[in-house]
């Protein structure tokens, strides 16, 4: 017998919800397809043992491999188990109802699966082709066709990497679900993605597992996911062509096409059935002309037809001709009729469905989250989140992992042309309005956790700043919260911009610049600023103005465009000696201070930062006292004054320890390292390094890791070690690419030339 716990539930229903959330289905949807009432599996949702007929069903429905049935006869199932030997991995999703065509496509993924194998290569191919025309569709029916070919199962993921500002799923995270999924305990599934990939490799060795993955965004999302086994068979879909991985790996290049006019008229038939379509071939073609032959556009048109079961294909076209002047081009080559087709299921909408969807065009990035569009809307969030999940069950909105929606491409054009007609200006600018502040806010509780020390911005107050406090508990939830904005940076800046927030705009962008420091996204970081300047410049703050130019010049010469950075720097200082800004003189003179060392002028340098020195410990700016010490070091230590520089460096240390300034504590400790290094002692000089390489990898500060590893492959083989050395320069090789730091590729250059 199931036993059950304190709420009711049993393994049995609990394993049955999990399945439904994975494949996102309904229980009501999941009592239509067993043939149960919705009241009878609420009842075995709540802990009544379901019937064997029942769990049979839901196993079949749910592709379980068997999992319902055995934990409804009582058995203990643990989840690797389920998913290894006789119960072999089935992750493929439904494939849609009344597939039609594509029989010259099935052909060609049925040639790859025949054509000859090649040691170490899967077997792959990758479907490309613009959105709506079926690419995930025809995947998934050439997959459950071929499934008996793997008896080892299938994995699939949804990648969620449409073009534009990366992806949404990475690798190292479709690979912790696929190891899971393999057997591999949580618990031994390794942290780095290299090492997760190796594993994953190992296993997939001696299997035939066919892997569909869907929605990629381009080839580095792709191939950390690619088996190097033979016997395996991988699909890709993508908008992108996805030509580097296809030289890598021999991959098939499916690239699909509008349907035919023939397959065009198939679909409405299988889906409208013969009798309605009947003496209706002129119809037919219009609808398909009009829908510019898209799966997408076409399915619509006729399930709207299934719900009215009265509506010939003559009344339909009728219904599209009246709004043909709406329907022109939506994609790069031909006019389709999609305008009229969305708004069929636009006017079903209830009042506030169709305004949330209408204010979600707004939106410039490519997710909005559920508090962001509570913003939008100026509504609470637990009645947003109703609001969000009716559109994504009327399939108007697409759910993301972790919560966040997008508009389908086509759906955003739409949205954008309501809101344009059914939302006056006032009304827009409102919402936008309540958007970027929303934005400002949550970046002003982001900055006030990921760096509490500094000051440097204490005299900017805005009046958002009175809303109480942020929504972060911690330093993690807030860079969580970072991370996954940074692609809305920059389009929610342009937006600001756009309709004239310009004060709003120069404080968010001021504000990031914690966060900024800490990721080092360097395109983010100098669009956004430029866009802050010219803000600044409308409202003439010029406050705002010099710090911004400071932030940029921190920017200019991490990018080592140093002569940018130089001028940048005086034009801030000038600026704030304007302002009577004593702090950000400081800055100023220190940036000033490490440009004249960079440029071989250590008289100038030495003055600079010491000038910077007393201003900051008059201001009581620890963080800028302790920056400016750092200089300091780096100048005595160039003149070959080791005490000098270790007396500066220390006292810089003790005050970063003080106010908890990681990122500069690592930089200070490979300082020190540099200083033991000079006096000859090596193991000191190494300990340092490594030490430092720690903190930032302890606080998931990737670049400043990959600085420290720098450092270290350099001293290793400046004592002679230079297998380690290659190591740790390949290990920082490997952080920078994935960071896209332009040091990337001189680092690439010369372990080329030391090879």
């Amino acid at each position: 017998m199931m036993t059950t716990r304190s709420g009711g539930s049993t393994p049995f229903s609990r394993e049955l919800e999990a399945l439904l959330a994975e494949r996102q289905l309904s229980w009501r949807k999941l009592a239509q397809r067993v043939g149960y009432t919705a009241g009878w599996l609420s009842k075995v949702k709540n802990g009544r043992p379901p019937s064997e007929d029942l769990a049979r069903l839901c196993d079949e429905a749910l592709d379980a491999g068997g999992r319902l049935i055995a934990l409804a006869g009582g058995q203990s199932v643990r989840p690797q188990a389920a998913r290894t030997g006789k119960a072999p991995l089935a992750q493929l999703p439904v494939v849609t109802a009344g597939f039609v065509g594509r029989e010259s496509e099935l052909a060609q993924l049925d040639a790859v699966l025949n054509g000859p194998l090649q040691p170490g290569t899967p077997r792959t191919v990758a479907i490309d082709g613009p959105p709506g025309v079926g690419k995930t569709a025809l995947a998934l029916r050439w997959a459950h066709n071929v499934a008996p070919f793997f008896p080892d199962g299938q994995l699939y993921v949804d990648l969620q990497g449409y073009s534009g500002n990366g992806p949404d799923v990475y690798p190292e995270v479709v690979l912790e679900k696929f190891l899971f999924a393999l057997g591999v305990p949580a618990s031994d599934i390794p942290e780095g993605s290299d090492e997760r990939a190796a594993l994953y490799r190992s296993l997939l060795v001696g299997r035939r597992v066919l892997l569909i993955l869907d929605n990629a965004a381009d080839s580095g999302q792709v191939e950390p996911l690619l088996p190097a086994a033979s016997d395996c068979a991988v699909v890709i879909t993508s908008r992108s062509r996805l030509f580097a991985m296809a030289v890598r790996t021999h991959a098939t290049r499916v690239t699909l096409r509008p349907l035919s006019r023939a397959e065009s008229h198939l679909l409405l038939r299988t889906v409208l059935g013969p009798e309605r379509v009947a003496g209706q071939m002129h119809a037919l073609d219009e609808l398909a002309r009009l829908c510019g032959r898209l799966p997408l556009a076409l399915r619509i048109v006729a399930e709207h037809a299934v719900v009215d079961p009265h509506l010939s294909p003559e009344q339909m076209l009728s219904g599209l001709v009246v709004e043909e002047r709406l329907l022109e081009l939506l994609s790069p080559d031909d006019s389709i009729a999609v305008r009229a087709v969305f708004s069929w299921s636009y006017r079903k909408l209830d009042d506030d469905c169709r305004r949330m969807f209408r204010l979600l065009s707004l939106h410039p990035g490519t997710a909005v989250s559920a508090q962001a569009a509570a913003a939008l809307a100026g509504w609470d969030r637990a009645h947003v989140v109703s609001v969000l999940e009716r559109l994504h069950s009327t399939h108007l909105l697409e759910r993301l992992d972790g919560g966040a929606y997008r508009l389908h491409g086509l759906l955003r054009l739409y949205a954008a042309e309501r809101a344009r007609v059914d939302e006056n200006e006032d009304e827009r600018r409102r919402a936008v309005e309540r958007l970027v502040l929303w934005y400002l806010r949550a970046v002003t509780a982001a900055r006030g956790q990921l760096a509490p020390f500094r000051s440097r911005l204490d005299w900017l107050h805005h009046e958002s700043d009175d809303d109480g406090p942020g929504p972060f508990c911690d330093a993690e939830a807030a860079l969580r919260w970072c991370d996954v904005e940074l692609p809305n940076f920059v389009p929610v800046c342009r937006l600001a911009a756009e309709w004239g927030c310009h004060d709003v705009l120069a404080a968010f962008v001021l504000r990031l610049f914690d966060y900024l420091m800490l990721r080092k996204p360097w395109t983010v970081w100098v669009t956004s600023h430029q866009l802050g300047l010219e803000a600044a410049e409308k409202t003439g703050d010029q406050r705002a103005l010099a710090w911004l130019k400071t932030h940029l010049a921190h920017a200019r010469w991490w990018l080592r465009d140093r002569a940018e950075s130089g001028r940048l720097y005086e034009e801030a200082m000038a600026l704030h000696r304007a302002c009577g800004d004593r702090c950000g003189e400081a800055w100023s003179l220190a940036g000033m201070a490490t440009a004249a060392r960079d440029r071989g002028d250590p008289g100038q340098a030495y003055g600079l930062s010491m000038r910077a020195v007393r201003i900051f410990e008059e201001v009581g700016d620890e963080e800028g006292h302790a920056a400016a010490l750092a200089i300091l070091c780096d100048i005595e230590t160039q003149a070959g004054k080791s005490d000098a520089a270790l007396e500066a460096v220390r006292h810089s240390l003790r005050l970063c320890e003080e106010i908890r300034d990681h990122q500069r504590l690592g930089r200070g400790l490979i300082k020190m390292s540099g200083i033991c290094e000079f006096r000859g002692d090596v193991e000191q000089a190494l300990r340092y390094a490594r030490l430092a390489i720690d903190l930032h990898r302890s606080d998931n500060d990737r670049w400043s890791e990959a600085g420290g590893l720098v450092w270290l492959g350099d001293l290793l083989a400046r004592f002679g070690e230079k297998d380690r050395a290659t190591e740790a320069w390949n290990a920082a090789l490997r952080l920078y690419d994935e960071l896209g730091d332009p040091r990337a590729e001189s680092l690439s250059q010369e372990l080329q030339r030391t090879s």
